[in-house]
């Protein structure tokens, strides 16, 4: 992805956050941007025009969505703690994945696997878990985040190149390997990161772009 692409990522990210307050958006591999606020998540192409709409009536507000696999997005939504997998026309795949029944309460991270599986930060217990496509545990392991003991608190996670990395807001990403295991730091303290065509890119605490590749 050359940079005026990313340069227009990013001023959508921005100015979505500017005008919209409340809206949250994220990118894809192929560069088409992903905003939700409350129940509804539109998919809009890299020059803004609209693809597709959808609105989790059922499932509550949306909380977190990882485009990361755009004919398999994630969405999950801590208010009714379910996972919803939509593709990429935004139309829901099987039924919604209720993560009560599984004994997960208390989700403050999330995103997806290459592999069709599902990583999850369980707050309560200090775990990350790792679920397979037919929801068996396939890792369960300690993973000491510190986050605010809030509903609110929240942990940006994303599978990449065979890693896994964890941002809180303001603070130092971390990077972990496959089986959770934490393996380094990154010195970028950022409000948020982002997968493109060429790498990880985080916006910075200042509203500028670091690339990581």
């Amino acid at each position: 992805m050359k940079l005026y692409q990313y340069l227009i990522i990013f001023f959508i990210i921005m100015t979505g956050s500017a005008l919209k307050g409340q809206d949250i958006t994220r990118t894809d591999l192929i560069g088409n941007q992903y905003t939700w606020s409350s129940c509804e998540l539109t998919k809009t192409d890299m020059q803004g025009k609209f693809l597709f709409s959808w609105q989790n009536l059922a499932g509550g507000k949306i909380t977190w969505t990882d485009p990361s696999n755009p004919f398999r997005i994630l969405t999950f939504s801590k208010e009714s703690n379910q996972i919803i997998w939509l593709d990429n026309k935004l139309a829901p795949i099987g039924n919604p994945i209720n993560l009560d029944q599984l004994g997960m309460y208390n989700i403050s991270g999330i995103c997806s696997s290459k592999d069709g599986s599902v990583w999850l930060f369980d707050h309560s217990t200090q775990k990350l878990i790792k679920l397979n496509q037919n929801l068996d545990k396939q890792i369960e392991v300690p993973l000491r985040i510190k986050l605010e003991n809030s509903s609110d608190a929240w942990v940006q996670m994303i599978e990449w190149k065979q890693q896994l990395y964890f941002l809180i807001p303001g603070e130092n990403a971390m990077v972990a390997d496959l089986y959770g295991q934490i393996i380094k730091r990154i010195p970028v303290k950022a409000s948020s990161m982002h997968i493109g065509k060429d790498g990880l890119f985080f916006i910075s605490l200042k509203d500028s772009l670091i690339f990581w590749k």
